[in-house]
């Protein structure tokens, strides 16, 4: 069932005044990362709304989007059941009460996966590698830091996700490793679509997609200058994380 995803392709639409996006086609692949950036009130969610619905001009935009070439989300429906995105939001809160792992094996039996406990074992190890604050599979999700239920999440769908598109929204308010947290989706063939307004999370996706008023009005392709940039960026990053780091431990800045 994994991996029948390889690409997608957006077709340009036409705004309430005629007017055309500057594209005719975006074709994006699995492994790639596509940050959104917007302008207030630039209604980024009608993008993200049609990309979740794979849209086939049955939506508010009229929008069109294919997958592998050729292909609708009709042609799919019997391997995935209309489901092909996973989505993060910025608010992560749970209201079962269970422990880590026993959700953790709700979700695998749903997917039919062997060896519970290795992969469980897997998605907390590398969840905690996303947070400055450790949890463990005994303790119970209503208890974990929003934080940390995103860490938790973003593991999930990376380890157990059949959907190969992922949409994050503004990923740099959950106080996690942002940069590990795109290098784990990305290894698990996923597309990941991040909106944000973070420039070091927009360079290190491989397109940026500017929004106004619904649609695509820019498309950038992260440059060389832009990813000499990126190195300067994650230095001055990296400081601001040890800064956070002694401030969490009641220590003097210096």
């Amino acid at each position: 069932m994994s991996n029948l995803i390889s690409n997608i392709t957006i077709f340009s639409w036409y705004n309430k005044n005629k007017e055309k996006e500057s594209f005719e086609s975006i074709k994006i692949n699995t492994w790639e990362v596509i940050c959104l950036v917007w302008p207030t009130w630039s209604w980024k969610s009608r993008l993200l709304a049609d990309i979740e619905y794979m849209a086939n001009c049955d939506t508010l935009s009229n929008r069109k989007i294919i997958i592998n070439w050729t292909k609708t989300k009709e042609d799919y429906n019997f391997w995935f059941d209309s489901k092909f995105t996973s989505q993060l939001s910025q608010n992560m809160n749970f209201i079962m009460d269970l422990s880590v792992q026993d959700l953790l094996k709700l979700h695998i039996d749903n997917n039919w996966i062997k060896d519970d406990d290795e992969i469980i074992n897997k998605i907390i190890y590398e969840a905690n590698k996303l947070v400055w604050e450790k949890f463990s599979k005994e303790d119970n999700i209503t208890s974990l830091s929003w934080w940390q239920s995103r860490a938790l999440m973003i593991a999930d769908i990376a380890f157990l996700s059949a959907t190969q598109i992922v949409l994050i929204d503004e990923i740099e308010n959950a106080w996690i490793n942002k940069e590990k947290s795109l290098k784990l989706l990305i290894k698990k063939d996923k597309i990941v679509f991040i909106s944000t307004h973070d420039p070091l999370i927009a360079l290190n996706a491989n397109k940026r997609l500017v929004i106004n008023n619904w649609w695509v009005i820019k498309i950038i392709k992260t440059n060389n200058d832009e990813k000499q940039l990126l190195e300067k960026l994650k230095i001055t990053d990296k400081l601001l994380e040890t800064y956070k780091e002694l401030l969490r431990n009641w220590e003097l800045l210096k």
